[in-house]
Order: C-alpha cells, then structure tokens, then sequence
C-alpha cells in the first residue's frame, strides 16, 4: 500500500507539472492583436522627395499589441483581397506615427504597378509572431469618386504653391483643398521636426527672410479634412 501511495503522489506531481507547463504555455502563446486601422493615399509630385516623375503610393498604419511585448511581433502581410497583391513587412522595418495619444505602427511606402497607381477595394492586415500566432483584419481603401476594385491612377495635380515675397504669405492655389503643411527642409528640427499646418483661408505668415532656417520648402497639401488623399508638391526653394 505504501509503494502504492507513494506512486500515487509522484503521478499526481508530474501531472500537476504538467498541467502547469501546457497553462504556462498557453499564457505565453497569445496570438497579437491589431485594430483601427488607418490609410492614406500620398501622391508625389515629381521633385518631390528626389521623385523622379509623380508617384502614388498606399500608407497603411493600425494599432499593434502583442502580450509578449513587441519583440514578438515577426512580420506582417497586407493583402488586396480582390486580386491576391500582398506585401509583406518584417517587423523592423514598421514606422510608428503618434495620433490621439496612441501609438499606431505602419509603413508608408506601399507600392503597386511601379508607383503609377494603388489598388482600391478591401484589404486585410495579417500579423504573425515568432510562435506562427497570428490575427487579421479586413478593412476598405475608398476613394470618393474612383471605382473600387480598380487601380487608381495617379490624379493630375493642380496646385501650385506661392510666396509672396512683399508680405510673406505662402498659399496653395489652382484646385480644392483642406489644409497645408510646410517643413523646412534645410532645417528640420523647426517645428519639432514635423510639419506647420495651415487650415483653408488661415494666412500662412512666413517670414524665412529675417530668419536663419534656410530657403527649400516641402509641402503636403490635405485634400480633405480626414486627410485620406494628401499632395506633396515639388520642394519649393525662396530666393533671399
């Protein structure tokens, strides 16, 4: 009986090491999550960023959580469901963007058919980790008036952006329009390095003659207010 007993409670210890081993497993397994994501359509105006004739890429961000931390994320696939065109990005080379107060991860740079047009229609984001977890997510790329399912060509661009030297006012003309950014390429940490934004009919009072911050411009212009369809026109350069 005593032999018995004794066997008895080693079984029930390797089963209970067991069942502890196959919960700790579990617990550290958990597939990541992703969820709100975000798009926008960039065009590029030629001169551009160094573009070397105008280009249109897709730019893709969402929020990312994984209960092993970050490091665990191994790649992530986003795929056109329509016609099976899928890129897929290594977790180092995601961007990270902060907008009401989260963090959302993403890349900028989607291309399709040589940077001549993006495909609309619905898309889905799959995240993988190092165990092979992996979720997914489906969503919508529209553009008001493009056919969906179809490419969307690069869109003729019509503004053009001016200083006025006399009173320093800069301005986006020649087409519609939200709002527009502006960077100093010469000197990036001004603005936080980011972008000073001025909404429809703000004056834009720039007075870059009195100032040290350079003379070479980069502009992005927001079609719209959720800036889904945003312009970056050719770096404009003042002359002093």
């Amino acid at each position: 009986m005593t032999g018995l007993l004794v066997l008895d409670i080693f079984l029930m210890k390797r089963l209970f090491i067991f069942i502890f081993l196959i919960f700790l497993i579990s617990c550290g397994n958990e597939a990541p999550t992703v969820s709100f994501p975000i798009y926008n359509v960039l065009i590029y105006q030629s001169g551009s960023l160094r573009m070397p004739s105008d280009s249109i890429f897709l730019s893709i961000y969402f929020i990312l959580n994984d209960e092993n931390g970050m490091e665990d994320i191994d790649t992530i696939k986003i795929t056109h469901i329509d016609t099976e065109y899928s890129w897929e990005i290594p977790a180092n080379l995601l961007s990270t963007v902060e907008w009401q107060d989260k963090t959302y991860y993403g890349y900028s740079f989607l291309e399709y058919d040589n940077g001549k047009s993006i495909l609309t229609g619905d898309y889905s984001i799959e995240v993988t980790d190092k165990t092979q977890n992996f979720t997914n997510l489906v969503f919508t790329v529209d553009i008001d008036g493009a056919e969906s399912n179809k490419p969307y060509n690069v869109p003729q661009i019509k503004y053009e952006f001016t200083y006025n030297e006399k009173n320093k006012e800069m301005k986006i003309v020649s087409d519609e329009y939200s709002s527009f950014e502006i960077k100093f390429i010469d000197n990036l940490a001004l603005y936080n390095y980011g972008r000073k934004k001025f909404k429809l009919d703000e004056n834009a009072i720039i007075n870059v003659q009195n100032s040290q911050i350079g003379n070479q411009i980069s502009v992005r212009v927001n079609k719209d207010i959720n800036e889904s369809l945003v312009y970056f026109l050719k770096d404009f350069n003042i002359v002093k």
